[in-house]
């Protein structure tokens, strides 16, 4: 499954008891072997429960996702990098007055840097 960069996916497990009294089942979430997420589930006897757990991550590629020994993998995309920001020279208008005697006219221009 592939999963864009900042978003999470959902971990859904079914849990069943398949004893005739209540019990108690442990879930525990790991992301690449690192616990994210506990819970305690209580169901009666024959009981059954699908559980939804959220997993996430930071780092792009491939991700192990883990709930007591069952895996499966996500794969996170890479981020979109934010359009460049593109800054434009500022106009520069300049003006020479020449100091010899034989031109009278003025000077001037542009430059765009």
């Amino acid at each position: 499954m592939e999963v864009n960069f900042g978003d999470s996916a959902s971990v859904s497990v079914k849990v069943s008891d398949t004893g005739s009294l209540e019990g108690k089942y442990a879930l525990t979430l790991k992301i690449n072997t690192v616990q994210v997420e506990s819970r305690n589930v209580t169901l009666a006897g024959g009981a059954i429960q699908q559980i939804e757990l959220i997993a996430t991550s930071a780092n792009p590629g491939t991700t192990i996702v883990e709930v007591n020994g069952l895996t499966g993998e996500l794969f996170l995309l890479r981020p979109t990098p934010p359009p460049a920001k593109t800054t434009l020279p500022a106009k520069v208008t300049t003006s020479v007055t020449p100091t010899s005697a034989a031109t009278q006219e003025k000077a001037t221009g542009q430059a765009n840097p």
